[in-house]
């Protein structure tokens, strides 16, 4: 009703969608941390290590970040 009160399309009026940046930052930032302490890790171990703590991402969204 209100866009039809200002003469727009519903069509035009959405949010602006999320980018895969700010989607994935907290990603990003829980990698940072592991890979800031254990440089050497690859993702098999920092994708162990994220998942002990608690963290139900799926693999694949980690390593398209990692």
């Amino acid at each position: 009703m209100a866009c039809s009160a200002v003469g727009l399309s519903r069509a035009t009026f959405y949010k602006r969608p999320q980018t895969s940046h700010e989607k994935d930052q907290s990603i990003i930032d829980c990698l940072n941390q592991v890979v800031g302490k254990n440089g050497r890790w690859g993702f098999g171990l920092c994708f162990a290590y994220l998942r002990n703590q608690g963290v139900t991402w799926n693999h694949k969204r980690v390593w398209r970040v990692y």
